[in-house]
């Protein structure tokens, strides 16, 4: 399943089962999403029917 269809429970989760750190809730993941600058969906893609030459 790609990470982008993970709640943030679920990555709390994982966090914690991965021992990345010795506990972490969801909101504290939910506040590192949101301060974290990689949101790819905000941004045009590099590949777009404009770019892309005819044959």
């Amino acid at each position: 399943m790609p990470l982008s269809r993970w709640s943030c429970p679920e990555l709390a989760d994982q966090v914690v089962a991965r021992g990345i750190a010795p506990a972490m809730s969801a909101s504290t993941v939910r506040r590192m999403l949101t301060a974290d600058t990689l949101k790819p969906w905000q941004y045009a893609s590099g590949c777009s029917s404009a770019t892309r030459s005819s044959p």
